[in-house]
């Protein structure tokens, strides 16, 4: 399913995510142009926040995920319109999440939310919905290929951000000794 929505993959990165009717969903320089990225997910997607904060911090964009719901919501009070929110549920039904969500949208932010379902409470309210399906086993207490998936929408975003900031990365990542 990640590969079928990445339509306009390129050796420069994604610059369009589609859906299966071939409809824009998601514009790259949604992320590109963003001063501050924001990550909001719980349990499981908590991880896949904080995997992503890691990564997209690399590229210098200033970004932290918050996995307490708390935290999500005093922060998003406190967004612009030059801000990003990555809320990331299996579900998308999480509450916490989907109020921080509605609070984000009140400050102005865009938002991304990357689910494991097509149609569900978090995917309606987003700027930018990106499911990720994927076929659990019988074990859904630990929704492992959902969060894999996640992981590597994550990973494509990632890759994609930086071939677009290529020198501004370049030298960032100089800095680290990488």
């Amino acid at each position: 399913d990640l590969l079928r929505m990445c339509h306009d993959l390129r050796p420069d990165g994604i610059t369009w995510v589609r859906d299966d009717d071939g409809k824009p969903v998601f514009r790259l320089e949604s992320l590109t142009e963003a001063n501050r990225i924001e990550l909001y997910g719980s349990g499981g997607s908590g991880l896949v926040a904080r995997d992503a904060q890691h990564k997209f911090f690399r590229l210098g964009v200033p970004c932290i995920a918050y996995e307490d719901s708390h935290m999500q919501v005093m922060s998003a009070a406190l967004l612009s319109s030059r801000c990003v929110v990555i809320a990331i549920s299996a579900t998308g039904s999480t509450k916490d999440v989907i109020e921080s969500v509605r609070v984000a949208q009140n400050s102005g932010a865009r938002i991304i939310g990357i689910t494991g379902r097509a149609k569900s409470p978090l995917g309606r309210i987003c700027d930018y919905h990106l499911p990720v399906h994927s076929q659990e086993s019988a074990l859904w207490l630990a929704p492992m290929s959902t969060r894999i998936a996640q992981i590597s929408l994550i990973d494509a975003l990632f890759v994609s951000v930086a071939l677009k900031k290529h020198e501004s990365v370049k030298e960032k990542l100089g800095k680290f000794g990488l």
